[in-house]
């Protein structure tokens, strides 16, 4: 069975939803603890990247830099 689900490109608005599902799910693994020794800071330095990620992306996509 093919089963196709569509693919809704996030916005703006979702940028802190998507940082704090990010920094939730690496935050307790050993991933997240090698990325950030520091367990205090870890939340903030994962979520600062990861928010840079996502509006880097972001602006490669409204510049056409993310299309084929």
């Amino acid at each position: 069975m093919n089963v196709s689900m569509p693919v809704v490109r996030a916005r703006w608005c979702n940028i802190t939803r998507i940082t704090d599902l990010v920094t939730a799910a690496l935050s307790p693994t050993d991933l997240g603890a090698w990325l950030v020794p520091d367990e205090r800071h870890r939340r903030t330095v994962l979520a600062a990247a990861a928010r840079g990620v996502i509006g880097v992306s972001g602006a490669a996509a409204r510049c056409g830099v993310a299309d084929g």
